[in-house]
C-alpha cells in the first residue's frame, strides 16, 4: 500500500516541477524586457532627433526655395512691368504719331474736296448761266415767231369810221347812242344788275308815241320816254 502511495506521489512532484517552470519563464522575460528598455528609448530619441533634423532641413529647404521663387517672381514681375511700360510708351507714341498723320491726311483731303467742290460749283454755275442764256434766246426767238404767226393770222383791222345816227321826228332829234345808253341805265335800275350780265339788247323806237321799248337778254322788257 505504501509503495502504491509513493508511486502515486511522483506524478505530483512532476506536476510541481512543471508548474514552477512557467513562473521561472515569466521572471526571465521581465528581466530581459527591463534590460532592453533603455536601448529602445535611446533608439527612439535618436530617430526623433534625426527626423526633427530632416524635417528642419526640409522646412529650411522649402523656405529657401519659396523665398527664391518669390524673388524670381518679383524680379520677373518687375521685368514684365518694365517691358509693358516700355511697350505702352512706344504704343502711345506710335498712336500719337499715327493720329497726327491721319489728321494731316484728313485736312489735306478736306482741302482737296473743298477745292474740287468749288471748282465743280463754278463749272455748274457757268453751265447753268450758259444754258439760261441759250434758253432765253430760244424762248425769245420762239416768242417772236409765235407773235409773228399770230399777227399774220389775225384779221387786219380796218380804220374805224366814227358813225353818228340821229333820229329826228317833228321838231325833236335824239342820237341813237343816247337811246342805247338810256336803255342800259334803265335796265340796270330796274333789274338791279350790272351791264356784264346783259348779253343782248333789242330796241324798238316809236316816235309817234314818244317812247322806246327794249328787250334785254331775250326776255327782260321795259320802256322809257324819248
Amino acid at each position: 500500500m505504501e509503495e502504491d502511495k509513493k508511486s502515486s506521489v511522483k506524478p505530483v512532484a512532476t506536476i510541481k516541477t512543471a508548474a514552477v517552470r512557467p513562473e521561472a519563464q515569466k521572471v526571465v522575460p521581465e528581466v530581459v524586457t527591463k534590460k532592453e528598455e533603455p536601448k529602445k528609448t535611446a533608439v527612439t530619441e535618436n530617430a526623433k532627433a534625426v527626423i526633427s533634423s530632416k524635417v528642419a532641413d526640409a522646412k529650411s529647404a522649402v523656405e529657401q526655395k519659396q523665398e527664391a521663387a518669390e524673388k524670381a517672381v518679383a524680379r520677373k514681375t518687375a521685368e514684365v512691368k518694365k517691358t509693358v511700360a516700355g511697350k505702352e510708351k512706344a504704343v502711345k507714341k506710335a498712336v500719337a504719331k499715327k493720329e497726327k498723320e491721319v489728321k494731316k491726311a484728313v485736312d489735306k483731303q478736306e482741302k482737296t474736296v473743298e477745292k474740287a467742290v468749288a471748282r465743280k460749283e463754278k463749272e455748274v454755275k457757268k453751265a447753268v448761266t450758259k444754258k439760261e442764256k441759250a434758253v432765253k434766246k430760244t424762248v425769245a426767238k420762239k416768242t417772236t415767231a409765235v407773235k409773228k404767226a399770230v399777227q399774220e393770222k389775225l384779221p387786219v383791222k380796218k380804220a374805224e369810221v366814227k358813225i353818228k345816227v340821229v333820229l329826228q321826228y317833228g321838231d325833236r332829234s335824239v342820237e341813237t347812242d343816247k337811246i342805247v345808253e338810256t336803255a342800259q341805265n334803265k335796265w340796270k335800275e330796274e333789274q338791279k344788275r350790272s351791264l356784264k350780265e346783259m348779253k343782248s339788247l333789242n330796241l324798238y323806237v316809236k316816235p309817234e308815241e314818244g317812247k322806246v321799248y327794249y328787250v334785254a337778254n331775250e326776255k327782260e322788257t321795259g320802256d322809257f320816254e324819248i
